[in-house]
């Protein structure tokens, strides 16, 4: 059943994420800094390249383009919040990373992106009833649910 359900899950894994083309970060972070010559205090692209720049190890350069955001605009928070969290989650300091979680949910309780970051946080960290919680609260949040969401969850209990 179980080697079933991961069969199942990688087809639609890979359904899904054929529909949406991903560059490796090396080649989406060249072209944000490229974007960013233009328009160097867009806010969504600073968001963008923290992100790249923490799925590619560059922690202290992610922590200073999230600090930048946090001065140009602060009510963008629940947005650095939760790349602070993959942050602590990538540098495996699970205990700040619950920490910097618990006040993302306390400050946005109904945004979902705080509870699926707490969520994987809690999957990794070996709690499991905790990661399904969090992610079925995720998914509350939603306005839309996708597909993946329900992987997300089905991966949790596997």
């Amino acid at each position: 059943m179980k080697q079933t359900i991961c069969i199942v899950l990688f087809l639609l894994a890979g359904l899904v994420s054929g529909v949406r083309g991903h560059l490796s970060p090396d080649d989406s972070l060249e072209q944000i800094e490229r974007k960013l010559k233009d328009k160097p205090d867009d806010v969504m692209l600073l968001l963008d390249k923290a992100h790249v720049l923490i799925i590619m190890d560059q922690w202290n350069k992610g922590a200073a383009v999230l600090k930048r955001v946090d001065e140009l605009e602060p009510e963008r928070r629940a947005d650095t919040c939760y790349l602070y969290v993959l942050l602590y989650h990538k540098q495996d300091d699970l205990k700040k990373a619950f920490e910097v979680s618990d006040s993302g949910i306390t400050q946005f309780p109904e945004n979902h992106f705080q509870w699926e970051i707490r969520g994987r946080i809690a999957r990794d960290a070996g709690q499991t009833d905790e990661a399904i919680q969090s992610m079925i609260q995720s998914l509350r949040c939603r306005e839309t649910v996708n597909p993946l969401n329900y992987i997300q969850i089905i991966h949790m209990l596997l």
